[in-house]
């Protein structure tokens, strides 16, 4: 379960990286929200 909203968050993390310029920044917060 806890892979699966990993994930659903890593998806978010590519598809924010489109419109977002900071993505890294922005997966590094999610990713470690995440955990």
């Amino acid at each position: 379960m806890q892979q699966n909203n990993k994930r659903r968050y890593v998806f978010r993390c590519i598809f924010k990286s489109i419109s977002l310029k900071k993505f890294r920044l922005y997966c590094y917060i999610t990713l470690v929200k995440t955990f």
